[in-house]
């Protein structure tokens, strides 16, 4: 067991091995880029940077002594080009007429306005008062040629001072030139009998004018002196702060060198043991299977943003760790290195991860679909919904960006680092303190709904302000409120069954139970013909009562599916009205109830199924004949308006009407709770059933006696 676990350790020490010596082999190789001056030149004077030095030494030389030479003897007619006198007249002239504009288009829109009211007066007064600005703006924006001459030679005289400030700055680099048409000398060499000398004893580095043999450092700033027609030296002092730029050179090349070495063996030594690692199945390793599957819980978008910015920074980090010890090993190098390792690690995880995950097209889409992009995606298109919660993120987001910059702005202006560190403290404290709030929030409302779980539905939940939070509490009370209305609707809904079952079971075995009895007696054979033709007559009304029964359940079944089709077409719904009337005739005479009918004479249209809308009236027509009290009048009016067309029927009920409104309309429901007439119960829910499929409305209202019923049909 030890042995096997010292070969475990072993191979994850060649495996953290392997990642260092890569790392080492990037670091070199990223900053072979770097070192590559230092590897193609000599010395520190044949390089980029001294020749950059060089440049701007000829550069501040010639601007001083050609570009500016004899300044100080110049007029002011001298020191002025005639272009930047005609440019700069005609920015003053352009700059009056645009103001002298603005103020004539200003004054000219109000005048016009007191002309066209009439008002001389104030005509007058605007006149005077814009010849008086437009004078004033004149003597105030007008410049002469003497004063565009001075602002002129002012430029110059700032250009040539700050030109002669650069040029006897000149400190790095010691010139000793002669002009061989004038024989004149510069140099800001001073008390040096001879140059020769001087450039023996205390120079590091020099070259003379004309030059024979430039190097590619010296060779521009050489070609451009020389013609100029100047000869003598060029000389880099032991006091210059260049010579320490050439010692840091030497050192620089010495580690290029090294680096330039190392990098292939450290590349290949790392390649190596990585491969022997793989072989030896380091994947594996209890720590690399921690390390995979805390890679595996990042988000696979995030991964790819992680991964696409590591590659772009990647070049910056290995260049880093070359800055922070190869010069010279420290503490911190060691610290870096670790980090650095850490960094090649996770590409070593993440990018054959990405790799193998795009090729495989359905596991990329279920990464995707796992993605923090897309939960945001997803939470976004949510909140979308709940307009008042975008707005508190949106307002939360922008202030704590505005909170952030402002601060930093702060900060910076002040130099006060300490400021924003507060800052930031106080914004953790506020936002940890709102954190608290919505928590306990949230505990009241989790402690809410358990006290429903359990059963308690009395239970409220306070709330408290005008959030999501005081929004949900709400919510779940009213739930709990339709918890309750639930609760004893499926109680009066078990109720119903129970009555409905009881009332069909009665009202088919009351016929069935005759048809029986009929059935028996005449079975006996001393029975004469005029009572077997009387039991027959009993037999054929059972039968029919039993009939009209099954049709009507089959009738109210479907029409509570919604499974009947309906014929749709112009109906004039005063004479359908009419013809159930009249239909009915005989047994409305029979009745013993006074009818008074209100149906206008002219026609009125809707599109309905003709044969059910009559059926709907036959029922209610019947229902009246069956349950009104002998005697009474009974009312029938239809009216219209301009969208739908209205029927009302009411009569006085011979039986008390114990009965809730609600449930009348339930299948076998009967305000005749004695059952003693021959109705279905079924009626009243057929014709609203009939009614609700034509999109129409069918209401039933009581008062004492009286039963009204209010048809609604759509035109």
């Amino acid at each position: 067991m030890d042995i096997k676990l010292k070969n475990k350790n072993l191979k994850l020490s060649i495996f953290i091995l392997s990642l260092v010596f890569i790392t080492l082999a990037l670091c070199s190789m990223f900053n072979l880029r770097v070192n590559k001056e230092y590897l193609n030149f000599k010395s520190f004077f044949e390089g980029r940077q001294f020749e950059m030095e060089l440049n701007q030494f000829y550069s501040n030389f010639k601007a001083y002594n050609v570009d500016y030479k004899d300044y100080g003897k110049k007029s002011i007619d001298d020191k002025i080009n005639t272009d930047e006198f005609n440019n700069l007249k005609n920015q003053y002239d352009n700059q009056l007429e645009n103001k002298l504009q603005d103020t004539e288009n200003q004054y000219n829109s109000q005048i016009e306005n007191a002309e066209s009211n009439g008002n001389k007066d104030k005509v007058t007064r605007l006149t005077e008062e814009k010849n008086k600005k437009l004078e004033e703006i004149k003597k105030q924006n007008t410049k002469s040629a003497d004063d565009i001459k001075k602002e002129l030679a002012k430029r110059s005289d700032d250009n040539y001072n700050s030109v002669k400030k650069q040029y006897e700055s000149i400190a790095d680099i010691i010139y000793y030139l002669k002009d061989n048409k004038s024989g004149d000398i510069y140099s800001n060499l001073n008390n040096v009998d001879d140059i020769q000398k001087y450039i023996k004893s205390s120079s590091v580095y020099s070259f003379s004018l004309p030059n024979n043999s430039p190097t590619s450092s010296t060779r521009y700033v050489s070609n451009q002196l020389s013609g100029l027609g100047l000869e003598g030296y060029i000389i880099v002092p032991k006091t210059s702060p260049l010579v320490s730029n050439s010692k840091e050179f030497y050192v620089n090349k010495v580690l290029a060198i090294i680096q330039l070495i190392i990098f292939p063996i450290f590349l290949v030594s790392g390649v190596l043991m990585l491969r022997y690692s793989r072989k030896e199945e380091i994947d594996k390793h209890s720590l690399i299977i921690t390390s995979n599957k805390l890679y595996g819980k990042i988000p696979f978008d995030l991964k790819l943003i992680i991964l696409f910015f590591a590659l772009i920074i990647s070049p910056e980090i290995y260049r880093n760790l070359y800055y922070y010890g190869m010069n010279i090993i420290t503490s911190d190098f060691f610290i870096n290195l670790i980090l650095t390792t850490l960094f090649t690690f996770y590409l070593y995880i993440s990018i054959p991860d990405i790799i193998n995950c795009l090729k495989n097209r359905e596991n990329l889409l279920v990464e995707i679909k796992s993605g923090l992009l897309y939960k945001l995606k997803e939470i976004f298109i949510r909140s979308l919904k709940d307009k008042n919660l975008l707005f508190i993120t949106i307002v939360f987001m922008i202030g704590s960006v505005l909170f952030g910059v402002i601060t930093a702005a702060i900060s910076l202006t002040y130099n006060g680092p300490e400021l924003f560190i507060i800052a930031m403290i106080l914004y953790a404290l506020f936002v940890i303190i709102l954190l608290f709030r919505n928590i306990a929030k949230l505990d009241k409302i989790i402690k809410g709904t358990d006290e429903i779980v359990k059963g308690n539905l009395s239970y409220v939940i306070k709330e408290k302000g005008k959030g999501n939070f005081s929004r949900l509490a709400h919510n779940i009370n009213n739930m709990k409120t339709g918890i309750s209305m639930a609760v004893e609707s499926q109680m009066k809904s078990d109720r119903l069954k129970s009555e409905l079952i009881t009332n069909v079971s009665h009202d088919l075995k009351t016929p069935l139970t005759s048809i029986i009895n009929y059935v028996d007696l005449l079975k006996k054979e001393d029975l004469s013909k005029d009572e077997m033709n009387s039991y027959i007559k009993v037999l054929d009304r059972k039968a029919q009562r039993l009939k009209v029964l099954i049709e009507d359940l089959f009738e109210a079944s479907k029409m509570a599916s919604g499974a009947v089709e309906l014929n749709i077409e112009k109906v004039d719904v005063a004479q359908l009205l009419n013809q159930s009337l009249a239909e009915l005739d005989e047994k409305i005479k029979a009745s013993g109830l006074a009818f008074r009918v209100n149906i206008p004479h002219h026609k009125v249209y809707a599109n309905l199924d003709g044969k059910k809308t009559w059926r709907v009236f036959e029922n209610l027509i019947g229902n009246i004949l069956k349950y009104s009290q002998t005697g009474t009048r009974v009312y029938i009016d239809l009216s219209e308006t301009d969208d739908k067309i209205i029927i009302t029927m009411r009569n006085i009920s011979a039986y008390e009407m114990e009965f809730d409104v609600d449930e009348i309309f339930e299948r076998f429901k009967r305000g005749d709770t004695s059952r003693a007439t021959e109705g279905s119960g079924l009626g009243l829910a057929i014709a609203k059933s009939i009614v609700d499929l034509q999109g129409g409305r069918l209401n039933i209202d009581t008062d004492g006696d009286l039963f009204k019923v209010t048809i609604e049909l759509k035109k």
